[in-house]
C-alpha cells in the first residue's frame, strides 16, 4: 500500500513542476475502479448519477417510440389510401357480404 501512496505523491510533485498533466498506466487502472469505491463508500451521491441516466434513457425511449409510432401510422395511412390532409377513419371499412 506504501507503493501506491509513494507513487501518486510522486506524480503530485511531477504534476505541480509541469503544466501537463502526467499519463502512466498505473493510474489508468485507479480512474477505472473510482466508481467502484465511489459506490461501496457513498451510496447515495453515487445514485444521483445513476437515476439521472434512468431518467434520461426513459424519456428517450418515450421519444423514440412515438416517433416509431408516427412512422408505422404514416405507412398505415398511405397503404390505406389516406391523404396526409385527410383525417384517417377511426371506423374500419366494412367487409363485403
Amino acid at each position: 500500500m506504501g507503493r501506491f501512496l509513494a507513487h501518486d505523491l510522486a506524480l503530485e510533485a511531477v504534476d505541480r513542476r509541469e503544466s501537463k498533466p502526467v499519463d502512466c498506466k498505473r493510474c489508468r487502472g485507479h480512474q477505472r475502479f473510482r466508481q467502484i469505491w465511489l459506490m461501496f463508500n457513498h451510496p447515495v451521491i453515487m445514485m444521483i448519477p445513476v437515476l439521472v441516466f434512468l431518467a434520461l434513457a426513459v424519456w428517450l425511449m418515450l421519444k423514440i417510440l412515438r416517433f416509431v409510432k408516427c412512422g408505422f401510422q404514416a405507412l398505415r395511412d398511405r397503404m390505406r389510401g389516406v391523404k396526409p390532409d385527410q383525417p384517417a377513419s377511426t371506423i374500419p371499412p366494412a367487409l363485403p357480404t
